[in-house]
């Protein structure tokens, strides 16, 4: 049998909850804790898929009624199953087959199955996606819009005293915060100086 086409044999769900160090937001909407779920999705090869999936405003249910969930509901349609089969299968559930829905396990399934179907192709997730690029522009904001003044000044005069951080899978840079708190520019930023709106 062809390594590419290695058959998922296992699954495993890790529950995530903890508090933030600081909150994050916007206008509308604050939030002070992390609630994920990890979706490991394992071959005959020992090669492991991870996806992720987080819910933002109310904690997951314990990780032993996800876990049964999914074993009931959703695992069936992906145990002894190629993970690139599954990845382009074109698929239109209604109705009572949508069974994953309770937990929304759909886009971290997904993650996972590409993640796996990538790694079986000896090939990295965004060569196997058709990508042509090794550099892409990127957006980061500091969500800080229930920062004081001070705290604000803090946060970002600590950010300007670390260095970008690059890897081989992601690129990363510190932008420089403007008067809205929104991040724009490429190159490591100075502690603010400019004024921030009102509170």
């Amino acid at each position: 049998m062809s390594d590419s086409l290695s058959r998922i044999s296992e699954f495993r769900l890790t529950r995530f909850q903890y508090r933030r160090d600081r909150d994050i937001g916007d206008s509308q909407v604050r939030f002070s804790m992390q609630h994920a779920v990890a979706l490991e999705l394992t071959d005959q090869a020992g090669r492991t898929g991870l996806g992720f999936a987080g819910a933002l405003f109310d904690p997951l249910d314990p990780l032993a009624a996800l876990t049964a969930t999914f074993a009931t509901h959703v695992w069936p349609g992906l145990e002894g199953a190629i993970p690139a089969a599954l990845v382009h299968r074109v698929d239109r559930p209604r109705g009572g087959n949508r069974r994953d829905a309770a937990h929304g396990f759909s886009e971290t399934i997904q993650i996972a199955l590409w993640d796996l179907a990538a790694q079986g192709a000896g090939m990295p997730l965004a060569d196997y996606l058709g990508g042509r690029r090794r550099r892409v522009p990127a957006y980061a904001s500091g969500l800080d819009f229930h920062m004081t003044d001070a705290e604000f000044s803090a946060f970002f005069g600590h950010a300007a005293t670390r260095p970008p951080r690059a890897s081989r899978r992601s690129r990363s840079r510190w932008a420089t915060p403007t008067r809205t708190g929104i991040s724009t520019g490429w190159r490591c930023c100075a502690a603010p100086s400019a004024p921030r709106p009102p509170s």
